[in-house]
């Protein structure tokens, strides 16, 4: 023979079993939001990178160098470097190319300036380049090495790196003149 409980304390039981799922529901509310606003910010990934040493790397010059020369990142170092990691490919980046262009164009010698094309084949990186009439120098990460070494995940991804060769500004998208000029005239 099956017992039942009395109503009331059925009812009781219920009441109780409802209690305690909205209080569990509101502290998982509270532990998101905590985690959200105050946690996941300092695990900004673009945030993660600055201040740190960016790893070297020599690859071929496709655009504005000699014939089968390399470029060594390590040998820019004494004024501020401006990576930017693009691919004849990607939309975005065309739209960074002239940006890019004019920030050179602007400081001169005063920086070193350095498209790195990853995750293109080398002859669409090439025309590309030759294309957008980049005035500064590009190097061919055919590999996506150099690209993996930096953490790009995606493009355009902007780099700039101090006098030192320490990362100041990581930026993965498309990044306007001014917010440019106004990262490297910190460092100058």
């Amino acid at each position: 023979m099956a017992s039942t409980l009395p109503p009331s304390t059925s009812a009781r039981s219920q009441a109780q079993n409802a209690k305690q799922a909205y209080i569990t529901a509101g502290l998982v509310l509270v532990a998101a939001l905590v985690f959200g606003w105050v946690i996941l910010p300092r695990f900004d990934p673009e945030r993660a990178r600055l201040d740190t040493p960016a790893p070297d790397f020599a690859l071929d010059v496709i655009h504005q160098g000699e014939p089968g020369a390399r470029q060594r990142l390590s040998h820019l170092r004494g004024k501020p470097v401006l990576l930017d990691f693009w691919a004849s490919w990607c939309m975005p980046c065309r739209a960074q190319a002239p940006i890019v262009d004019a920030v050179s164009r602007h400081y001169g010698e005063r920086i070193h300036v350095l498209g790195v094309d990853t995750g293109d084949e080398e002859a669409a990186a090439r025309a590309f380049a030759m294309e957008t009439k980049l005035s500064y120098p590009s190097v061919y990460d055919g590999d996506g090495s150099v690209a993996r070494a930096f953490q790009v995940t995606s493009l355009p991804t902007i780099i700039l790196l101090d006098a030192e060769g320490n990362i100041r500004l990581f930026r993965a998208r498309v990044l306007g003149q001014e917010e440019l000029k106004a990262a490297i005239d910190r460092l100058l």
